[in-house]
């Protein structure tokens, strides 16, 4: 579904639904990122799109929000992609989603080949609770 918000100078912005309401802010003025997630056994893999990459993951890890990635477990951060127009960002997601798990799988394993947590070393360990991040970053 594409959502159009109108603005003061007569001009229309489209946005993605899949892109969430509060990276909305964002976006204009960050750079956004193309995102994947897995379960621990790499069973499952989610992708996304953020302007708060940091924040993102944290929430992916603590399961803030309910949905695939919760209930799948999606908690090891694997992949990610910079772009500079959350438009292209929302492209790349669109496109590796439709993509074979095998190719996939490749993706992941051209920046990451053993698929180890990217954001494993992000929070300091007293912040952390049974592995997992218990207050978010500042």
């Amino acid at each position: 579904m594409i959502h159009v918000i109108p603005k003061a100078s007569g001009a229309r912005t489209f946005f993605s639904a899949r892109v969430a309401l509060r990276d909305l802010a964002f976006f204009n003025e960050q750079a956004s990122y193309f995102y994947m997630m897995s379960s621990s056994s790499r069973r499952a893999l989610y992708a996304g799109v953020t302007a708060r990459f940091r924040s993102r993951v944290f929430e992916h890890k603590n399961d803030l929000f309910e949905g695939f990635p919760s209930k799948y477990k999606c908690h090891r951060f694997i992949y990610f992609e910079r772009f500079e127009r959350v438009v292209d960002a929302i492209a790349r997601e669109k496109e590796v989603k439709v993509w074979r798990r095998e190719k996939k799988d490749k993706l992941v394993e051209s920046m990451n080949p053993t698929w180890k947590d990217l954001a494993a070393d992000w929070y300091p360990e007293t912040l952390l609770f049974q592995g997992k991040p218990v207050k978010p970053p500042s």
